[in-house]
């Protein structure tokens, strides 16, 4: 078997990424009612770049807002039921009336496509994003981070960091990685061992599985193996691919944990059907 450790390894396909501990595009219906949060806009390259014009929606009245609350709610059962042309219909409803969690729903629906009559568009699912960042969003603040990251990785960084600050654990995994590789901000080790820490205890799977590689590698906290067998294994049993196949190293070898190789053998096979190998 190949003895390679494999690392901070991050998925860049929202819908079925490690990194979300498994929540990754489900609709949600809770309302939240932070202070509005004002974000630049995604860049192309050259630097920043203007914010787009969008017509802000008239604030809703008490009453459009708990209408939008409920078409948010009816949205999520047709949703549920597979009934997704409605659901989407709902959604616009409801984000058109200032609902900043329908407005979220409707940038994934844009983002993987309802059917051949609404197909996938990803500006219009970064449009829907941004104006749920700033009713102060963090589900859209992580989503736009990643829709930024390829132009504009300090961009998503300050993203990461406004989410990470509302406690969203998908975000401090993303903000963790950039700190640990120097993405847009400058590399800061116990940082992003301390990010990953808050975000493997808040259920985020994938920072679970870093930080057992913190603890094999000795990065950010003193190495040991035996603590770092013990993330892989909580990891591998939320069926992340990574930590199998590290999981796997550790019983090939007797690092940590007593040596089987046939457990070894099964890890690997295991991890391999994700595609990790």
């Amino acid at each position: 078997m190949n003895n390679h450790l494999l690392f901070y390894n991050m998925d860049l396909n929202f819908f079925s990424f490690l990194c979300t501990g498994g929540r990754a595009g489900a609709p949600i219906i809770r309302r939240r009612v932070p202070s509005p949060v004002r974000e630049p806009s995604p860049v192309g390259s050259g630097g920043r770049a203007p914010s787009p014009v969008r017509v802000p929606f008239p604030k809703a009245t008490k009453e459009e807002a708990a209408k939008a609350i409920e078409l948010n709610a009816e949205a999520l059962d047709c949703f549920n039921k597979g009934d997704k042309a409605k659901a989407f219909d709902l959604w616009k409803q409801a984000g058109t009336l200032g609902n900043a969690d329908a407005m979220y729903n409707l940038g994934l629906c844009f983002y993987e496509g309802v059917d051949s009559k609404q197909p996938v568009d990803m500006k219009q699912a970064g449009e829907w994003w941004m104006r749920a960042t700033e009713e102060g969003h963090p589900d859209a603040m992580f989503r736009l981070g990643w829709l930024c990251f390829k132009f504009d990785k300090p961009r998503a960084v300050e993203l990461w960091e406004k989410a990470s600050t509302l406690r969203n654990p998908d975000a401090m995994n993303s903000l963790g990685w950039c700190l640990k590789n120097g993405y847009g901000v400058k590399k800061n080790e116990i940082r992003a061992f301390q990010l990953w820490s808050e975000a493997a205890e808040m259920g985020n799977v994938s920072a679970v599985k870093n930080i057992g590689v913190c603890y094999e590698t000795g990065f950010g906290v003193e190495p040991n193996m035996y603590t770092a067998v013990m993330y892989y294994k909580r990891a591998a049993e939320q069926n992340n691919a990574t930590a199998m196949y590290n999981l796997a190293r550790c019983y090939e070898t007797g690092s940590g944990v007593e040596q089987n190789k046939m457990l070894a053998n099964t890890l690997v096979s295991r991890a391999a059907q994700q595609g990790v190998i």
